[in-house]
């Protein structure tokens, strides 16, 4: 009890950032630490290592795929497969992309498939990079109770750039840089929507589960329900963050707000 406490190795800590940045060592991997806490003192320069602090991201440039599988509905093709989409709300995009699609529980393949335009309300976002969440893999196994969609596109952690706009959607424009999070959409005036806990609403979808997500080259998403990303955070940075980090902030800001 009488034991002196330990040397102070953040002497000079700066308030706290929300910029993250990765140092470990293993490729691809994100720190969610602050900024501000990952610069320690000279007395303390440990080497880049493996910790239990970051995530695997996939990054989709420049991934190249061992296998795909072309879908040969023509009813799917007959609109996409000899045009490029263009009206002015979008950019030129390709006809098809790949996508990891889920068709039945326990594996996964990679499709081409058809980019189809967004919905009124939603827009389309060019995925850059996506975080993988151990909700993605009971996805893919189908061990919860409530069974996802299928076929289905797993994937909540999604950063990238929109490049189409379904009508209505006037917050966001081509080229803003959008994070695709869990809930996907909710209903917006049932009793827990009103009171701004629409992550209980009945009717929502879910990213990934409910609702194709990130696993794939482009994706349509609720425009109201994408996380705009800051300039200073990359996007192998904010990935993670859309749902790991998210959770762990939520989770520090009740403890503290409880002290």
């Amino acid at each position: 009890a009488n034991q002196p406490p330990p040397p102070d190795i953040w002497p000079e800590r700066k308030p706290r950032s929300r910029q993250f940045h990765g140092t470990c060592a293993r490729p691809g991997h994100v720190q969610l630490i602050p900024k501000d806490m990952c610069n320690p003192s000279p007395r303390f320069e440990p080497p880049p290592q493996e910790h239990k602090t970051c995530v695997p991201t996939i990054s989709f440039q420049p991934l190249s795929f061992s296998h795909q599988t072309t879908l040969n509905n023509s009813q799917q093709h007959s609109q996409y497969s000899q045009q490029t989409l263009t009206n002015p709300s979008t950019m030129s995009l390709p006809a098809t992309y790949k996508a990891a699609v889920v068709r039945e529980f326990g594996s996964h393949g990679i499709e081409v498939v058809p980019l189809e335009p967004p919905a009124p309300g939603q827009v389309t976002v060019k995925v850059n990079c996506t975080g993988v969440c151990h909700t993605d893999l009971h996805a893919q196994d189908g061990d919860w109770p409530v069974k996802p969609k299928m076929p289905l596109v797993g994937g909540h952690e999604g950063a990238g750039t929109v490049v189409a706009l379904g009508d209505g959607v006037t917050d966001l424009k081509i080229g803003d840089r959008v994070g695709i999070v869990w809930l996907h959409s909710a209903c917006g005036s049932c009793e827990f929507c009103v009171k701004g806990n629409e992550t209980v609403c009945p009717k929502q979808l879910n990213s990934g589960y409910g609702a194709d997500g990130s696993f794939q080259e482009y994706c349509n998403a609720v425009a109201s329900h994408l996380a705009k990303i800051p300039d200073n955070v990359s996007d192998q940075q904010a990935a993670p963050i859309l749902c790991a980090g998210v959770t762990t902030y939520k989770a520090l800001k009740r403890w503290i707000g409880r002290r």
